[in-house]
């Protein structure tokens, strides 16, 4: 397992430590992003490079631009077209393309003389690109637009499973996926049967639209309430805004903009208090109060009190907060584990 590594700051660099407040990675990068699947990207020469967790630069060649590494291998651009590297940083595939997307569930969609289609990790293409359009894969489908401007869903063959006339066909997450006509939103399953005919308010990126801990918010009429994963409204439209779920609670707030939170059944577990909210994660959340920043735990006990300038969720056991405008890291018992100097 690849130990987690987080990033921090110190006299305008970027590096890197672990969960116990070490030096993985001294700073100086000018900029850094939080490593994914074992690397992060890291501006070098005006350009985007991988870093790996031992602190070693994939450079065998200055991209234009360098993805995110998903199932082993990342798209990257040589002037104007696209293949992939492995991550050794050596080609995978001849840089052939005319765009390249990350990889899911092992295969990535690519056009090709203007049509799309799909490899394998092999890197080889499934099928002579004929789409005019296509996404990844999620759940052994992915949504794509036909040479005859058709939205369709296909499957790792790349056979039609079923077409439609939706503006948005999402991804499957889960046994359903977000679909779109006139600025709402419902949800069809994988048959191509609507389950819930758009009828949800648009309230973000269709995209990041996902059932977590099996609930999803949905917004009508201004009001939010929550679908379960039969399509099923189980906690009722009523609140001015609510959150994803996470450690069986979501945040909401009320027509003034207080927040606070629920359960999994709707009832508040946590009455309006907070100017602004994070998620709960192992049992707590970070909260702000006159513009400070503590954390609380799910009964609603100030754990921490808002002293800081920021505070984040706890992810892999550490949560970044700022103190004073600099960036520090505390541990699940809320000890500084490390801070800019």
């Amino acid at each position: 397992m690849i130990e987690p590594l987080f990033k921090i700051r110190n006299q305008g660099y970027f590096g890197f430590i672990n969960n116990k407040g070490e030096i993985a990675i001294e700073p100086q990068y000018i900029y850094a992003e939080a490593f994914h699947n074992g690397f992060s990207r890291v501006r070098l020469n005006d350009r985007l490079v991988h870093l790996d967790n031992q602190g070693r630069l994939l450079v065998k060649k200055l991209y234009q631009y360098v993805g995110n590494y998903e199932c082993g291998y990342a798209p990257v651009q040589l002037v104007r077209y696209w293949g992939y590297i492995d991550q050794k940083g050596n080609q995978f595939t001849q840089i052939q393309y005319d765009e390249a997307q990350e990889f899911s569930e092992n295969l990535a969609c690519v056009r090709l003389e203007g049509k799309v289609g799909y490899i394998n990790n092999e890197g080889t293409l499934l099928f002579s690109p004929r789409f005019n359009e296509g996404n990844s894969f999620k759940n052994g489908l992915a949504s794509v637009i036909t040479d005859e401007n058709v939205p369709a869903y296909i499957n790792q063959r790349g056979d039609i499973i079923f077409s439609n006339n939706y503006e948005f066909n999402g991804a499957f997450y889960s046994d359903l996926a977000v679909i779109a006509n006139d600025n709402h939103w419902g949800l069809i399953d994988k048959s191509g049967k609507t389950i819930i005919s758009p009828q949800f308010d648009i309230t973000e990126d269709l995209n990041e639209l996902k059932f977590s801990q099996d609930l999803l918010p949905a917004s009508k009429d201004g009001l939010f309430g929550f679908i379960d994963l039969s399509g099923k409204l189980v906690i009722p439209h009523q609140f001015e805004f609510a959150s994803k779920f996470s450690d069986g609670y979501a945040s909401f707030h009320n027509d003034e903009g207080i927040f606070g939170f629920i359960n999994k059944e709707g009832k508040i577990a946590i009455e309006p208090t907070y100017e602004e909210v994070g998620e709960f994660v192992n049992g707590y959340a970070p909260i702000s109060l006159n513009e400070k920043w503590g954390y609380i735990d799910k009964q609603g006990n100030m754990i921490v009190k808002p002293v800081f300038d920021m505070a984040t969720s706890f992810e892999n056991g550490l949560a970044m907060i700022e103190i004073k405008g600099n960036m520090a890291y505390i541990n699940s018992k809320f000890d500084v584990i490390w801070q800019e100097e």
